[in-house]
Order: structure tokens, then sequence, then C-alpha cells
């Protein structure tokens, strides 16, 4: 700090040396708004903190230098990563100088420069509508009209299926419970035996799984061509039981539940979409009944 003070008030020392031919109180005058403007500009540095590099007339302020370190880290990584960083501004800097001396057509440099401004603010400002008054909220009509509207949009390129299956062990405990409530439809119930009591296992409500695989899974005993069809079986002391709900094809209309969180990003995105275009043509209206905007032709 002290040599960046002494370097600070050099220019203002030769500078003093060379007023020193002149009348008294002129030479006075002049040293004292010299002193005070030093004093000024030292305040000024001192103010925005440590200078860490200067090119030309650009300043780097170990202030502005903002490094993620990591939380355990010796003093020297640390130093080598801030060193890395100012030697990177001070290259960056070099060529932005050099270049701009010799870049003949600047004034399209600069018009590209407020373009991506003005562009920085508006995408800002969206946002920030949108957050404010964007509706969220989806409901199932919301998703089924979507989907109504926009079915050949979600075509399969493979089948799917919709099924429950489970094995067990044909002396598994309470079994004849759940051959009960798997008559009855009860799924909540199956669900929650099958997770406790399986061998194997494959049911998640409204969740269409890729045949190819289920195919894999069952045996072959199981496997009939029908969309929909229902199964129970002993075989080699286990109790087999599988219920195909529904099949879909390739180049059948992809079911409604597999891409339901497409369908909410798309209503979603198509809100906002709508939201600004509003706002900016009710503004250009406003704006235009003001006649504050001119449109020559």
């Amino acid at each position: 700090m002290k040599t960046d003070l002494i370097r600070n008030f050099m220019p203002y020392i030769f500078s003093l040396r060379l007023l020193r031919e002149l009348p008294g109180k002129l030479f006075f005058l002049l040293a004292i708004f010299l002193i005070l403007g030093c004093a000024d500009n030292s305040k000024s540095d001192v103010q925005k903190g440590d200078i860490a590099a200067k090119v030309y007339d650009r300043t780097l302020y170990f202030s502005d230098i903002k490094i993620d370190f990591p939380d355990e880290i010796s003093d020297k990584n640390r130093s080598d990563l801030m060193n890395s960083h100012i030697e990177h501004w001070v290259r960056k800097e070099i060529l932005s100088h050099d270049a701009a001396k010799k870049i003949k057509d600047i004034n399209r440099i600069n018009i590209l420069v407020e373009d991506y401004k003005s562009s920085l603010i508006i995408d800002d400002f969206k946002k920030k509508y949108i957050y404010d008054n964007l509706d969220s909220t989806i409901t199932e009509q919301d998703l089924n009209k979507f989907y109504s509207a926009n079915k050949h949009q979600f075509v399969l390129d493979h089948p799917v299926v919709n099924i429950i299956y489970a094995k067990f062990k044909d002396n598994k405990y309470n079994l004849d419970k759940f051959y009960e409530n798997w008559k009855k439809k009860r799924f909540k119930y199956i669900s929650d035996y099958c997770e406790k009591n399986s061998d194997e296992y494959l049911y998640k409500k409204d969740v269409w799984y890729d045949l190819d695989d289920v195919k894999k899974t069952l045996p072959s005993f199981l496997r009939k061509k029908k969309d929909s069809y229902e199964v129970q079986i002993n075989k080699k002391g286990y109790e087999y039981f599988l219920k195909v709900f529904d099949t879909k094809h390739k180049n059948e209309n992809i079911p409604l539940n597999i891409v339901k969180k497409e369908i909410e990003k798309l209503i979603l995105q198509k809100r906002k979409s709508d939201l600004i275009d509003k706002y900016i043509e009710e503004l250009y209206k406003k704006e235009i009944a003001s006649d504050k905007i001119k449109i020559y032709r």
C-alpha cells in the first residue's frame, strides 16, 4: 500500500518541480490543487479496494474478483487461482485494446452492444413479469384438452403395456387374502402386499411399461396375444398373478399418462408466451395512442 501511494504521488512531485519557477502564490495554489487531486484519487482507489492490475485505462480491483474457492484449499493454491484470474483478465484487456484499434467499423460493434444490452434488459423483465403474473395451476381438464387437441404430436414408436404382475411362493403367508383382494381388484392392498412379499413384481398405478421389457420378465406360459387379459396360475411351487389392463401398439397415440409431464411443460410454455404477447400488444396500443411514437413509412 505504501509503495502504491508513493507511485500515485510521483507524477505530481515531478509536476511540482517544474512549477517552482512560477510566481509564489500561483505555485502554491497549483501545488494544493495537484495534491488534493492526488488525495481524491487515492481515496477513490482505497474505497474500491486494492488494485490488482491496470491495462491502459482499465482497472481491476481485488474486490471485483469473484472466485468460488473450495472449502479446503491451501494458501498457495488460493494464490495461484487468484493470479491465474488476474492474468486472464490482463490478456483479455490487452487483446480488447489491440482489437479496438484495428476494427474499422466500430459503429457496427456499438450497435451490436446496444442490441445485446436491450435483449438482456427485455429478457430480465420478461422473467420477472412471468414470475409475478403466471398462473401455474394445471388441472386434469387442462391436460385432457391439450392432449385431445394435439394427439397427432404424440405417437408411439414402440408398443407399451399397462399391467400388474406378481409371483409368490405358494406357501406365502396370507396368500388366500391376497387372492381375495385380487378378485375384488383392490389394487392398493395388492400393491402393498406385493412390495412386502412378492418374489417378482411389476405394478405402478397408471404406468405403462415397454412391451419388450415386460416379455423379458414374464414367463412364456403367461403371455397371450391379446391386448387385455387376466391369468392366475400355480406352477412348480409358485403362484402367478397377471392382469393386462391395456396394450398400445406402435403408431398409436401415446397414452396421456406417459406424456403428462411433457404436456404440463408445453401448457406452461404457451401460457408464458401468451402472457408476454398480451403485455406487448397492450403496451404497443397504449404508446401509439399517446403520440410518443412516430413511424415514418
